[in-house]
């Protein structure tokens, strides 16, 4: 959904302009901060699009991981797999030491129709 309803809402260019802006906000502080982006969709639930120890380091490349996202998008399954997506985004994330851990989470799913109460998020 997030591709097909793009035009109505611009629900995938706005994903993507904070995509950006989180990849160069963190541009030049890869000794301070580990991170990586992986996406989720009916297809599954860990899609990486920027691994750990592998960030971009160009506007080439930073295109590229908003491309891949964006192309990600538009050939998604019908479904939602927010939930597990969590729950691998906090097992990815708390596999190595650090002092905190952060996960974001962006999901356009319309959650209650699949059946997702807040108390699920909260458990995952």
């Amino acid at each position: 959904s997030m591709a097909r309803f793009n035009g109505e809402d611009g629900r995938l260019d706005r994903m993507a302009q904070a995509v950006v802006m989180l990849m160069e906000s963190l541009q030049g502080f890869e000794h301070k901060y580990c991170w990586n982006i992986v996406g989720h969709s009916g297809n599954g639930p860990e899609m990486p699009f920027v691994e750990f120890g592998n960030v971009p380091r160009t506007r080439l490349q930073r295109a590229a991981v908003v491309s891949s996202m964006t192309s990600a998008a538009g050939i998604a399954a019908s479904g939602d797999t927010t939930v597990e997506a969590i729950e691998a985004a906090i097992k990815r994330v708390t596999a190595e030491e650090g002092d905190d851990y952060l996960v974001f989470v962006v999901s356009d799913a319309n959650l209650g129709g699949y059946g997702i109460t807040p108390e699920m998020l909260q458990r995952a």
